[in-house]
């Protein structure tokens, strides 16, 4: 749509009053009026002209992701309450979790101030809201629906306004998106824009998680000395006796993650940074059984045998791709958890902003067991609520696309499930995807030799 030039009180004028409009539309929207110049006309006839307000305090990027974050999450939190249908339950999470990844990536950018990015984000994210918060409204009773009715069409005043300029870098402010979260959640209830990082049971359970994982303990060797802290820790001879004795501590593939052969297995790599290839060779094959015992408690009775085979490379495939098979590294001469971009941690590299809320931060970088079923459950999720669903086993490539397709979204978010075999990818992300795709072969072939193609720096 066109921009027209005003001068700056006129601009001002019209500012305060859509932001006046929006504010008491929330409240109380006229009935039958969709156009924004009719209802713009209809309010400036009732209202003088007031002066704007004063400007909010700045607010930096961080705040601002945070805000958007916590906005949007409290928004698709009570839409998927809301709903009965579990497929619009899963787009409002899918929504949920692009914008997520769309914060991270823009966030590494840093290159767009706070207030127009905030108000990119909303005009970004409300083509795909707006559908969605509809198709939950026709579920609902009268009386709830028409909560609904009312942030839609505020929400649709907001992005009008926003696209025509008309409030500038005040598009979506703190305020703003309060009042406007406030139209479908209970009066009385928490901040909606508050951010925590804790794990949320009631997010898990609206979209259809498990119980959440318990936190487990932190490995010794964080903070201390990898040497020092190997040699001389409660694991150390045995270690020293698993070295020459061959693996007979690892339990068969087929025990359950959970017994006294588990917990030694997992106490052991949480006692592990692997320095070179002679001592990866010991490590990996160890790591392998615990992603295997992972894979089957997570998917071995949710899954077909044929689809589970491919899930259980996949998994095995991922915590190869992420971090060459590790949780923890030397850095700096201490022990720390492998971290990339994000903030993303451990073996799958769980980025804990994407999944704020759904598991706990700190467990993911201190233990390689909860991070491990973290990362398979994740994977899980992907592979049957969004490869499974868009029946991309169907597409030349066959059943292993459900691997690819799995392994995108993991990587990218929900959006970018087709992306391997889409044209206009990236040259970035095609070589990525090649390069898990390679790896997916090797797994499944058991290619031994290929395991340690990416070695470990001490």
């Amino acid at each position: 749509m066109s921009h027209v030039t005003r001068p700056n009180g006129c601009r001002n004028s019209t500012a305060a009053l859509a932001v006046g409009l929006i504010a008491s539309f929330a409240l109380a929207p006229p009935s039958g009026a969709a156009d924004l110049a009719e209802l713009l006309h209809s309010f400036q006839a009732k209202q003088a002209v007031r002066a704007p307000a004063d400007a909010p305090p700045a607010l930096s990027r961080e705040e601002a992701a945070q805000l958007w974050d916590a906005f949007l999450t409290a928004v698709v939190k009570r839409a998927g309450e809301d709903s009965a249908q579990e497929e619009l339950r899963d787009d409002l999470f899918a929504l949920l979790l692009d914008q997520r990844y769309e914060i991270v990536a823009t966030l590494a950018k840093a290159t767009v101030d706070a207030p127009p990015w905030l108000a990119a984000q909303f005009g970004s994210s409300w083509e795909r809201l707006d559908p969605l918060l509809d198709r939950v409204a026709t579920q609902l009773a009268p009386e709830a629906a028409e909560k609904y009715r009312r942030f839609l069409q505020s929400g649709r005043l907001m992005n009008a306004a926003r696209a025509r300029g008309w409030l500038g870098d005040s598009a979506a402010t703190p305020a703003k998106l309060r009042e406007l979260a406030q139209a479908i959640l209970p009066k009385g209830g928490a901040d909606p824009l508050a951010y925590d990082t804790a794990v949320d049971p009631e997010l898990r359970r609206v979209f259809d998680f498990e119980e959440p994982l318990a936190p487990f303990e932190e490995s010794p060797l964080l903070g201390a000395s990898p040497t020092a802290a190997f040699r001389f820790g409660p694991l150390a001879l045995l270690a020293r006796i698993a070295e020459g004795a061959g693996n007979w501590i690892v339990p068969a593939a087929s025990a359950a993650s959970s017994g006294s052969e588990w917990e030694t297995l997992v106490k052991r790599l949480d006692n592990w940074v692997p320095g070179g290839e002679r001592e990866l060779r010991e490590y990996l094959p160890i790591v392998r059984k615990m992603l295997d015992g992972t894979a089957r408690e997570v998917a071995e009775r949710k899954l077909p045998p044929e689809h589970f085979e491919i899930y259980r490379d996949l998994v095995a495939t991922t915590a190869w791709q992420e971090s060459c098979w590790r949780q923890f590294e030397k850095r700096g001469g201490q022990v720390a958890a492998v971290r990339g971009p994000g903030p993303s941690y451990g073996l799958m590299q769980v980025n804990t902003r994407v999944w704020r809320g759904i598991y706990d931060s700190r467990s993911v970088s201190s233990s390689i067991e909860y991070n491990s079923k973290a990362g398979a459950q994740i994977l899980y999720r992907y592979f049957r609520k969004h490869a499974l669903r868009a029946k991309e086993q169907m597409a030349p490539g066959g059943e292993d696309n459900l691997a690819r397709a799995t392994w995108a979204a993991y990587n990218g978010g929900p959006g970018h499930l087709r992306r391997y075999r889409k044209t206009g990818t990236s040259p970035h992300l095609k070589a990525v995807d090649t390069e898990f795709w390679q790896k997916y072969q090797a797994v499944q072939r058991d290619d031994e030799a290929a395991f340690f193609s990416c070695a470990v720096k001490g």
